[in-house]
């Protein structure tokens, strides 16, 4: 059995060889983003304008790539298709994203929805953060226009302006440096004019991320476009700390609103920036969503999922 966790910087025609040289060996595939689908990074938001995209089609995916004609999109489907078909099973993080293939022309039962699966992480006791002092949200992972920085920034801006949201920090943690030179120079220029309520904490190591994170109060995602299961909100949620995110795509499925955090209109910096506000007026709220997760989700149960499901593939009993 092979187990590919992503076909990018592979290619599809990985697949084939695989098959080529084990011919009788099982082929999984997990499936992040919707790069089969989109040739706009996989990231299905449209080129240009980055509006959310809620299906490919050979005359939709002309207009972003107005270079390419219809005919080749369809070749294109047909291709990853051809390689596709070489795949025992499919696995999606996340509902949404299996939906979204399924529509696309993946067969249902070749499809299993299993979540990412987390390091066990040694830790004590975690804390509920205190109600007094600064109300800090903190954002982790790749700074990207895709991420929401834009949101992030405006929304801070807002909050920045009203006299009793001088105690609300936003936390930056991530690295800006792998993207496009135009976006660095607007990420700078956003951090040289914020208020001084936007933080940057620069890049973090993974051994990092569970204390940094309880050292703020919730976790903010911010991203518009559609995710499939951020590591984040995982990471997040093992150290007890709700999360802050867009209402769209595996955000809106891993997060229940008012459970594991809250939702606000994705793209909407004025939606965010009242959620922020109302968190700092009842930090009760607040502190009733931290002291009701769970913590350290249950990882041998991730790990059963996936073993039942390789002993089915290779039809041995469990």
């Amino acid at each position: 059995m092979v187990h590919f966790h992503h076909h990018i910087n592979f290619g599809v025609e990985a697949l084939w060889h695989v098959r080529e040289v084990l011919p009788n060996a099982k082929i999984l595939l997990t499936l992040h983003e919707y790069l089969g689908i989109c040739n706009h990074f996989g990231q299905m938001v449209t080129k240009g304008h980055f509006n959310l995209c809620y299906e490919s089609s050979t005359v939709r995916c002309h207009r972003c790539f107005p270079e390419f004609s219809k005919a080749d999109f369809f070749l294109r489907k047909l291709y990853i298709e051809r390689f596709f078909g070489l795949v025992d099973r499919f696995v999606s993080p996340s509902h949404f994203l299996a939906e979204r293939y399924i529509a696309w022309g993946i067969a249902p039962e070749k499809m299993a929805v299993l979540e990412n699966l987390m390091p066990e992480v040694e830790r004590g006791k975690i804390a509920v953060p205190p109600d007094t002092g600064p109300l800090r949200i903190g954002f982790f992972g790749q700074i990207s226009k895709l991420k929401g920085m834009d949101v992030l920034f405006d929304a801070a801006a807002q909050l920045d302006e009203d006299e009793d949201m001088k105690d609300v920090s936003l936390e930056i943690f991530g690295d800006y440096r792998g993207q496009p030179p135009e976006f660095q120079e607007r990420f700078l220029a956003q951090l040289g004019k914020a208020g001084k309520n936007i933080r940057f904490n620069g890049p973090y190591d993974r051994q990092r991320v569970d204390r940094l994170m309880q050292s703020v109060h919730a976790v903010l995602v911010p991203s518009v476009w559609w995710e499939n299961s951020p590591v984040v909100i995982q990471e997040a949620l093992r150290n007890r700390r709700p999360v802050i995110c867009s209402d769209i795509g595996g955000m809106e499925e891993k997060v229940r609103d008012g459970i594991d955090g809250l939702h606000f209109a994705a793209g909407n910096p004025a939606a965010l920036a009242g959620l922020i506000r109302d968190l700092a007026n009842d930090r009760a709220r607040l502190r009733e969503l931290t002291e009701k997760l769970p913590g350290e989700p249950e990882l041998v149960s991730g790990l059963d999922d996936y073993m039942r499901l390789y002993f089915e593939l290779m039809d041995v009993k469990s």
